[in-house]
């Protein structure tokens, strides 16, 4: 059987039915390691009606951090008028945007599998357009069945819906670090949240609001860059220094942001765990 997608720098990749799975096998990690970057390169960024730039590294040849991307378009009751002085009510198609991302708890092949796991799962349910704790409800439901069997194995997740015609953010945080709003230069965490996904298959989530503004900026991120030792500091880069990194970086694009984090993280040691970060511009 075959498997392939989109920009995983190798072509399709090719599995031989008989073809044993050894993670100790230097083969089998490069396999691996290329499906894991097939399935991130899958979730397409392209499609999305907000500027977006990402930043992705592993902290090893695989890993458990997973993001994903969806747009649906939700019909509105809208008043229009349709001749002089008469009004008729019509469903005008407004476009929704979905993005999350997750951290599933370690690394190597156990994180990887259960990251490809999630993105099915989670791509399953974008499907019906349910509200987000239903989703995150039957996520856990579903992942805490798979792993019911397996040791102790949880996945952080922050998983977020923007209206786009009224700029309402809705979003659930399960354990994951807390969204970041940049507004003129400032920084706004949203901390809100509940436990993780994959302990408990009766967990309920609670969605929380937040009113967006033009020329805000969010910032979704994993722990690896927190907890990431920047070369000659005793302690980690940290909320803080994620925080004054954004500020210090409000102006200009989140392209522009993301290059600097990227040349700043060139003078660090290697991650001791897996790092992304997704930043999303609201249009003026």
């Amino acid at each position: 059987m075959s498997w392939s997608g989109p920009d995983h720098g190798g072509g399709p990749i090719i599995v031989e039915e008989n073809t044993i799975f050894n993670p100790s096998n230097a083969s089998s990690l490069v396999l691996a390691h290329q499906v894991h970057q097939a399935l991130l390169n899958s979730v397409s960024f392209k499609q999305l009606p907000l500027p977006i730039a990402t930043w992705f590294e592993t902290a090893e040849k695989i890993g458990g951090d997973f993001w994903v991307a969806f747009t649906h378009t939700r019909h509105e009751p809208t008043l229009m008028e349709q001749h002089p002085g008469i009004m008729t009510l019509q469903h005008a198609p407004q476009t929704d945007m979905m993005i999350g991302v997750g951290d599933v708890a370690g690394h190597g092949v156990a994180a990887a599998l259960i990251m490809a796991l999630s993105i099915g799962i989670i791509t399953q349910l974008s499907q019906s357009n349910c509200p987000l704790p239903q989703l995150m409800a039957t996520y856990n439901q579903d992942l805490t069945h798979h792993l019911a069997h397996l040791p102790a194995r949880y996945v952080t997740c922050l998983m977020t819906h923007i209206q786009l015609d009224r700029l309402v953010l809705t979003y659930v945080r399960a354990g994951h670090p807390p969204l970041m709003i940049v507004r003129n230069g400032q920084v706004i965490t949203l901390d809100a949240g509940d436990p993780m996904v994959g302990m408990y298959p009766d967990e309920t989530f609670t969605a929380h609001t937040f009113a967006l503004q033009p020329g805000d900026r969010m910032v979704l991120y994993s722990d690896g860059i927190t907890e990431a030792h920047p070369q000659g500091h005793d302690q980690p880069f940290g909320m803080a220094g994620l925080m004054a990194f954004l500020s210090d970086h409000a102006h200009g694009s989140a392209t522009d942001a993301m290059d600097a984090f990227s040349e700043l993280r060139a003078g660090w040691g290697p991650l001791k765990d897996d790092g992304t970060m997704i930043m999303i511009d609201v249009p003026v």
